[in-house]
């Protein structure tokens, strides 16, 4: 319901205006046409429609401070910035009672940034509202039957809602953390089997390095091999010449051929080696 709709319900035709409280001005622009009747509160001299804002903190304190001064006739509405469902109910229905208020109607969600509002009121002639149908009622015995009625029954009903609301989320609560727990272990079984691909991943690596170290030694030990095979083919090559013509030397001249041939062995020796001269005509080629 709009706050216009329910201020104009509220007002009765022997309403002067409408009394916009201290603080309460932001709500002006929610009350559509019914803004030009608001007054200056000094200029009121019947009754009236008052208007004040309730906050969050100390509701039932702002309560005390918005009726004092109501006049008898006069009719207040109470636009609560906290929704239904958050209001003190158990200290805001002492605090009305005390006040001496007649709760006339309620309705959810009056204006934007608003949870709320009660239209409440001194004057024990004003016609009540059921608020379950949202006709208007005559004050008669009758009538504060079926207010009683409303009240308990809808009373036993958010009850019963209320007592099922719970256990749904116990139970949801319970399912919930069931899931968790199945999501715990999946993530537990999700990491071990990570773990076992991450072991055979690097099995495969080390098996990987293994064979090609392997490939490698045969590599290296072939290539070793040809490499002594080459140096022993340079020995015979670069050797087998001297020693044919050395015993050529021998078979030609026994006695002074094998004295060239023994001192030129002898010279070999003493030298290291060091020289080697490539005439063939010369006793070091021998």
């Amino acid at each position: 319901m709009l706050l216009q709709e329910l201020v104009e319900r509220a007002a009765p035709d022997v309403a002067q205006g409408i009394v916009v409280m201290a603080g309460s001005e932001h709500l002006v622009p929610f009350l559509g046409p019914l803004a030009a009747r608001v007054l200056d509160p000094s200029e009121a001299s019947g009754p009236v429609v008052r208007i004040a804002a309730i906050g969050t903190s100390d509701v039932e304190d702002s309560v005390r401070a918005s009726a004092e001064g109501l006049g008898g006739r006069d009719i207040l509405v109470l636009a609560m910035r906290l929704p239904p469902g958050r209001l003190p109910v158990g200290r805001l229905v002492e605090t009305l009672v005390t006040c001496g208020l007649w709760v006339v109607e309620g309705a959810p969600a009056p204006a934007r940034g608003l949870g709320c509002a009660l239209v409440v009121t001194r004057d024990d002639s004003a016609p009540w509202r059921s608020y379950l149908l949202g006709d208007t009622l005559a004050r008669a015995e009758r009538s504060v039957a079926r207010l009683l009625a409303e009240h308990v029954v809808e009373g036993l009903a958010l009850r019963a809602q209320g007592a099922e609301l719970r256990s749904r989320d116990r139970a949801r609560t319970l399912e919930l953390e069931q899931v968790r727990s199945a999501m715990a272990e999946r993530d537990a079984e999700l990491e071990h089997a990570r773990q076992e691909i991450a072991d055979r991943a690097a099995d495969r690596s080390v098996a990987q390095l293994r064979r090609q170290v392997d490939l490698q030694e045969a590599e290296l030990r072939a290539v070793t091999e040809e490499l002594r095979r080459a140096q022993r083919a340079e020995y015979d090559a670069r050797h087998g010449g001297r020693v044919m013509r050395a015993i050529g030397l021998v078979r030609h001249d026994p006695v002074h051929g094998s004295s060239r041939v023994l001192r030129s062995v002898l010279r070999r020796r003493d030298r290291g080696h060091a020289h080697e001269s490539t005439s063939e005509n010369d006793d070091s080629s021998v």
